[in-house]
Protein backbone atom coordinates (compact mmCIF):
# COMPACT_ATOMS: atom_id res chain seq x y z
CA UNK A 1 0.00 0.00 0.00
CA UNK A 2 1.39 3.31 -0.82
CA UNK A 3 0.54 6.50 1.77
CA UNK A 4 1.91 10.34 0.95
CA UNK A 5 0.83 12.62 3.40
CA UNK A 6 1.81 15.95 3.35
CA UNK A 7 1.76 19.65 5.46
CA UNK A 8 -1.51 21.04 3.42
CA UNK A 9 -3.90 17.81 3.18
CA UNK A 10 -2.83 17.04 6.72
CA UNK A 11 -4.92 17.04 10.50
CA UNK A 12 -1.43 16.53 11.36
CA UNK A 13 0.75 19.39 10.14
CA UNK A 14 3.94 18.61 11.93
CA UNK A 15 4.34 15.97 9.68
CA UNK A 16 5.73 15.84 6.45
CA UNK A 17 7.54 12.72 5.65
CA UNK A 18 5.66 10.52 2.47
CA UNK A 19 5.45 6.53 3.87
CA UNK A 20 5.89 3.97 1.52
CA UNK A 21 3.00 1.77 0.76
CA UNK A 22 2.76 -0.30 4.23
CA UNK A 23 4.04 -3.90 3.59
CA UNK A 24 2.29 -6.87 4.51
CA UNK A 25 4.49 -8.66 5.98
CA UNK A 26 2.09 -11.57 7.44
CA UNK A 27 0.15 -14.16 5.69
CA UNK A 28 -3.37 -12.28 7.35
CA UNK A 29 -5.33 -11.84 4.16
CA UNK A 30 -6.64 -8.02 3.64
CA UNK A 31 -4.08 -6.91 6.81
CA UNK A 32 -2.75 -4.04 4.17
CA UNK A 33 -6.28 -2.51 3.20
CA UNK A 34 -7.11 -2.47 6.86
CA UNK A 35 -3.94 -0.60 7.79
CA UNK A 36 -4.36 1.54 4.39
CA UNK A 37 -7.88 2.03 5.52
CA UNK A 38 -6.83 3.51 9.04
CA UNK A 39 -4.17 5.58 7.66
CA UNK A 40 -6.29 7.34 4.99
CA UNK A 41 -8.71 8.00 8.13
CA UNK A 42 -6.25 9.72 9.86
CA UNK A 43 -5.41 12.02 6.81
CA UNK A 44 -2.78 10.01 4.29
CA UNK A 45 -3.51 9.36 0.87
CA UNK A 46 -3.20 5.68 0.48
CA UNK A 47 -2.80 4.67 -3.23
CA UNK A 48 -1.55 0.89 -3.13
CA UNK A 49 -0.79 -1.85 -0.84
CA UNK A 50 1.50 -4.18 -1.35
CA UNK A 51 3.76 -7.50 0.38
CA UNK A 52 6.95 -7.51 2.22
CA UNK A 53 9.28 -10.29 1.60
CA UNK A 54 8.93 -12.05 4.26
CA UNK A 55 5.12 -13.45 5.46
CA UNK A 56 6.39 -14.29 9.21
CA UNK A 57 6.98 -10.72 10.69
CA UNK A 58 5.79 -10.48 14.21
CA UNK A 59 5.85 -6.70 14.70
CA UNK A 60 5.07 -3.81 12.65
CA UNK A 61 8.03 -1.35 12.62
CA UNK A 62 8.13 1.90 10.75
CA UNK A 63 11.16 2.47 9.40
CA UNK A 64 12.63 5.95 8.59
CA UNK A 65 15.79 5.27 6.23
CA UNK A 66 17.14 9.26 6.59
CA UNK A 67 17.74 10.24 9.97
CA UNK A 68 16.09 13.40 9.58
CA UNK A 69 12.45 11.89 8.94
CA UNK A 70 13.19 9.46 12.23
CA UNK A 71 10.88 12.47 14.01
CA UNK A 72 7.81 11.30 11.32
CA UNK A 73 8.34 7.68 11.71
CA UNK A 74 7.89 8.14 15.17
CA UNK A 75 4.65 9.83 15.25
CA UNK A 76 2.91 7.66 12.81
CA UNK A 77 4.55 4.27 14.69
CA UNK A 78 2.46 5.51 17.73
CA UNK A 79 -0.31 5.85 15.46
CA UNK A 80 0.19 2.42 14.30
CA UNK A 81 1.41 0.99 18.22
CA UNK A 82 4.51 -0.02 16.52
CA UNK A 83 8.26 0.25 16.45
CA UNK A 84 10.40 3.13 15.31
CA UNK A 85 13.90 2.52 13.47
CA UNK A 86 16.00 4.51 11.31
CA UNK A 87 18.04 1.85 9.85
CA UNK A 88 16.38 -0.14 7.01
CA UNK A 89 15.56 -3.65 6.44
CA UNK A 90 18.65 -5.29 4.42
CA UNK A 91 16.26 -7.82 2.65
CA UNK A 92 13.36 -5.26 1.44
CA UNK A 93 13.06 -4.14 -1.91
CA UNK A 94 14.09 -0.50 -2.00
CA UNK A 95 12.01 2.56 -1.52
CA UNK A 96 11.72 6.81 -2.48
CA UNK A 97 9.33 6.86 -0.12
CA UNK A 98 10.56 8.67 3.46
CA UNK A 99 9.29 5.92 5.56
CA UNK A 100 8.93 2.19 5.14
CA UNK A 101 6.29 0.74 7.13
CA UNK A 102 6.13 -3.40 7.22
CA UNK A 103 3.47 -4.99 9.18
CA UNK A 104 3.19 -7.70 11.64
CA UNK A 105 0.95 -9.66 12.70
CA UNK A 106 0.35 -7.37 15.69
CA UNK A 107 -1.19 -5.10 13.03
CA UNK A 108 -4.35 -7.69 13.03
CA UNK A 109 -5.35 -6.77 16.65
Amino acid sequence: MRATHNAFDSPHPCLRARPSPPRNGTAINGLAKKVADQLTKEGYKVIATGNAKSKTIEKTNVYAPKVTQADDAQKIATQLVATAQTDFPEDEAKTTADILIILGADAAK
